[in-house]
């Protein structure tokens, strides 16, 4: 049975191509981020939701430490509430500053087509 093999320089031809497509691809990304408003979490928030998670630690290891006394043992629920509640504060800033990056490379992209349809309609006219 024979099979079908393309010379090297084919191969290379191709691999460069789609090498090529993807450089050009990511450098409209990078210019399309240069140019939109970039949102950041607020560090108060960040600095509440990471407390509250080494508190929730802190609560575990106070329980694990005095294990046979069930004086402490109310500080491992509580210590399980603050974990949590640090974990879903940081993915809830997390959601929204991406969610808000999104809309502002959205508006970007917008605006560069109909700045490129206008372009186009004018060259149409003339």
């Amino acid at each position: 049975m024979l099979v079908r093999q393309d010379p090297p320089w084919v191969l290379f031809y191709f691999s460069s191509k789609i090498d090529t497509i993807k450089v050009n691809k990511k450098i409209q990304l990078e210019r399309i981020i240069k140019f939109m408003k970039k949102y950041r979490p607020s560090n108060k928030q960040v600095m509440i939701g990471i407390i509250l998670m080494v508190l929730g630690i802190l609560c575990w290891c106070i329980v694990a430490t005095v294990k046979n006394n069930p004086n402490f043992m109310f500080l491992f629920p509580v210590g399980l509430v603050l974990l949590c509640l640090g974990g879903l504060e940081l993915t809830i800033i997390a959601i929204i500053t991406t969610h808000k990056n999104d809309l502002a490379m959205r508006e970007v992209i917008k605006k560069r087509e109909e700045k490129n349809n206008d372009k186009k309609d004018i060259s149409n006219k003339n």
